[in-house]
């Protein structure tokens, strides 16, 4: 039998490996294809139906916040004050929402039915839902935002209307919350009462909580504003902070819809000692 020299048999698995390379690239080169057609360029929610939009509730599992349109403005509830109590809207947030939903944007097919919804968490009993309302409850644009990668920075969603989950980069994933504290204006003075941020006291968490019958305001501070509109503090003493619950005057210059607007908010919120002190330092000069 003849021997192969050492030197042919190192030609050989070189020629062996070149084989197996080849083929490997002509067995992925399909599937490589098959990704780039399954990548599409679209829009979480039509930037042409923005103008229609009228309200948003973001929810998952029992808890939901519900932001809702009112002129220039947005006012907030939540399931977790049985939409007792209503908040002006954090401006800033609800149009970064808006940005990230009306962006057009890379997205990629992950799967294809609606089997795979729980491996992605986009099933309703795991998904964080946004739904973006026209006039009379109609729907604009419904996700469902499930497992989100921080290696890839992309999250998976669904739409309304498909079986299909998709990947998409996951800069939406910051406003998927359901914390109202995290949805309200975060001044005392809330922005949509004019003045400016810079000089602003900021409130603690939101608190749905309502005084005994008979327990006396601790404090009342009133604070003007130079466009003619006022708010009225009523500050409760709790044990390491203060309750807060105000009202509002519009100003002279304000429509009927913005008076109404700023009558509507009946919410409350915690604030520390140092923004107590300050807040009533800030009255007395």
């Amino acid at each position: 039998m003849k021997k192969i020299s050492m030197k042919q048999g190192i030609l050989f698995f070189y020629a062996f490996d070149a084989v197996l390379l080849i083929f490997l690239i002509f067995a992925f080169l399909p599937f490589s294809k098959k990704n780039r057609s399954r990548m599409q360029e679209t829009a979480l929610l039509n930037p042409n139906r923005v103008q229609d939009l009228v309200s948003i509730t973001i929810a998952r599992q029992d808890d939901a916040v519900f932001l809702s349109r009112a002129g220039a403005y947005w006012w907030g509830t939540a399931l977790a004050s049985r939409k007792q109590y209503r908040w002006p809207a954090d401006m800033q947030s609800v149009a970064k929402l808006l940005d990230a939903a009306q962006k057009i944007t890379p997205v990629s097919v992950s799967a294809e039915n609606a089997k795979s919804w729980q491996n992605f968490g986009v099933d309703k009993e795991h998904a964080v839902s946004v739904t973006f309302y026209g006039e009379k409850d109609s729907i604009l644009s419904q996700l469902f935002f499930g497992r989100d990668d921080n290696l890839s920075n992309r999250i998976a969603f669904r739409t309304w209307t498909d079986d299909t989950v998709y990947e998409v980069d996951d800069g939406i994933a910051s406003y998927l919350s359901v914390d109202e504290s995290f949805w309200a204006d975060p001044f005392l003075v809330p922005l949509c009462l004019g003045g400016e941020e810079s000089s602003r006291l900021r409130r603690g968490s939101i608190q749905n909580i309502a005084p005994r019958e008979g327990l006396p305001v601790n404090f009342v501070v009133r604070r003007d504003l130079p466009n003619g509109a006022a708010v009225d503090f009523a500050i409760y003493k709790r044990e390491l902070d203060y309750i807060v619950i105000p009202s509002f005057r519009a100003g002279p210059a304000a429509s009927a819809e913005e008076s109404a607007f700023l009558e509507k908010l009946n919410y409350r919120y915690s604030i520390s000692t140092l923004t107590f002190e300050r807040l009533s330092l800030a009255e007395e000069s």
